[in-house]
């Protein structure tokens, strides 16, 4: 039982450590566009159901999604 909560403790730092590794250091690097996949909108009306990507603007291909 032990085995398993340390095994989970270990997948949720790494992802911790992947996502602060993945914000930007400086102001000028928010260019990265982080979408949800398979998502679609016109405007942000279309996002404001999601709870993290509520914001449509075009993602790194240039397709409108909803993004952070």
């Amino acid at each position: 039982m032990f085995q398993k909560f340390f095994l989970l403790a270990c997948i949720l730092a790494v992802m911790a450590i992947v996502y602060t590794n993945s914000l930007p250091t400086e102001e000028g690097e928010n260019d990265e566009t982080f979408c949800k996949p398979f998502s679609s909108c016109t405007n942000s009306t279309d996002c404001s159901s999601n709870l993290i990507y509520k914001t449509c603007r075009a993602n790194l291909f240039g397709n409108k999604q909803c993004c952070l």
